[in-house]
């Protein structure tokens, strides 16, 4: 079984721990595989470095600890559907 984590929960897991950083632990402890890309990557550095900045060296340590977790794939296709736009008020 493989899972891919929205950048916020990985966010939250790293910076604030609670459920977020439960379930990335479960998955580890029950061999689901986490799946990332390189660009889930760049998202997750740009948003730690702009909005809570951390440095660059922060965010490799970060990602040190975290890569035995992660399978690091490369998607064959790309989609772009929706940014972030608000479409519900």
């Amino acid at each position: 079984m493989a899972v891919v984590f929205d950048t916020n929960i990985i966010v939250s897991a790293v910076l604030y721990g609670g459920v977020p950083r439960m379930a990335v632990r479960a998955s580890a402890k029950v061999d689901i595989c986490i799946i990332t890309s390189p660009a889930l990557q760049q998202e997750l550095e740009r948003i730690l470095s702009q909005k809570f900045d951390l440095s660059p060296e922060i965010f490799s340590d970060l990602l040190s600890e975290m890569l035995p977790l992660l399978r690091v794939v490369e998607p064959e296709i790309s989609i772009n559907i929706l940014r972030d736009k608000r479409v519900c008020r």
